[in-house]
């Protein structure tokens, strides 16, 4: 089993030894140290790693939404979860990229789900070495966020590769290819010009061959991708599993996508793309349909995740310049759960949209 170590920090004593109590009962968790003051932590963090930082908000000198900020400044890859009394600092949290926000006392139910998602952040970031982002343009980072450098050899290479992994993990027909990127050209010439242009993206992702690979036989070309490692396909994932109110969600993962208030592949301006672009937008607006219907059921949710609902949907209105368009979106979203006085409701967002 794989070991999360965590440092506390909170100026209540108490605090502190009720928490290390909560989470003695993980076995995969390991406190390796506590603070009383977030500026003795930020220092130890200077010269130590560690996976995880559960943070009081309300502490003299620095707080910590402060500490926080400096701190996923240095170490942007720390899970940072909140611990506080008042739930009015969600929005903020969440804005600083908290992998979560529990508020005091923390029950052993609630902090199972923020163990398990520190978990499954950390498998993420351990179990491969890149990540596919297609917000705004395509690019390319290793698990500490750094960019990698990646030289297409040719545009084309580049535009197959992107048409590829929009259908990643699927068998793409030899001929759907030819038609798409040499249509009019001699067969013979068109064949011939895919196999370089294969060559070269092999080539061009030679470096990350145990992570992506492209399969080819039989006519079909298959870019073997892990799902969890690109951003669009992650997405794709989390649309459908956002309408269950059975599971739990991330805020946190849900921004680091950077899908919601983004263009997609901005620097791909061929006709094949635009099919994908208006998929993509459409997802957008289930996802967001579907996050207010879950916002229209109070008794299912805290404040906590209230803030978090509201924070998405901000992100997909920045993004949007329609507000009649946006408006409507919403309405459905609360009538799928027999919100009648829906203008209300909506007025918090567009609120929150012109601030």
């Amino acid at each position: 089993m794989n070991t999360l170590s965590v440092i506390l920090i909170d100026d209540e004593v108490r605090a502190i030894q009720a928490l290390s109590r909560i989470l003695a009962q993980f076995p995969e968790v390991r406190v390796v140290a506590t603070f009383d003051d977030a500026l003795a932590a930020f220092e130890y963090l200077q010269l130590h790693d560690v996976d995880g930082v559960f943070a009081d908000i309300e502490m003299p000198e620095l707080n910590g939404l402060e500490f926080a900020d400096a701190l996923l400044a240095l170490k942007p890859n720390i899970h940072v979860v909140f611990t506080t009394a008042y739930a009015e600092y969600a929005v903020k949290a969440f804005e600083l990229a908290s992998l979560d926000y529990l508020l005091k006392p923390v029950q052993l139910e609630r902090m199972s789900k923020t163990i398990a998602r520190m978990m499954y952040a950390a498998t993420r970031r351990s179990t491969s070495g890149f990540l596919v982002r297609t917000t705004p343009t395509l690019s390319m980072y290793d698990t500490l966020g750094q960019p990698l450098i990646v030289r297409w050899r040719t545009e084309r290479a580049k535009q197959v590769f992107v048409y590829l992994l929009l259908h990643a993990n699927q068998a793409v027909p030899r001929d759907i290819l030819l038609d798409v990127f040499w249509e009019g050209y001699d067969q013979t010439k068109a064949a011939a010009q895919l196999h370089t242009t294969v060559y070269l993206i092999r080539k061009t992702l030679a470096p990350l061959e145990n992570e992506i690979q492209l399969q080819t036989g039989n006519g079909l070309y298959t870019l073997q991708v892990p799902h969890h490692r690109v951003d669009l396909l992650d997405f794709r994932a989390l649309v459908s599993k956002i309408a269950d109110t059975t599971i739990d969600f991330n805020v946190k993962e849900i921004r680091d996508l950077r899908i919601i208030g983004s263009d997609v592949l901005i620097d791909i301006s061929e006709v094949w793309i635009e099919p994908f672009r208006a998929m993509i937008e459409q997802s957008k607006e289930e996802f967001i349909i579907n996050i207010m219907s879950r916002y229209a059921q109070p008794k299912q949710m805290n404040e906590t995740v209230r803030s978090a609902c509201r924070l998405i949907v901000g992100d997909y209105m920045h993004h949007v310049d329609d507000e009649v368009t946006v408006v409507q979106m919403l309405k459905r979203g609360l009538t799928l759960n027999g919100v009648k006085d829906s203008d209300a409701v909506i007025q918090e967002f567009i609120i929150q949209r012109e601030k």
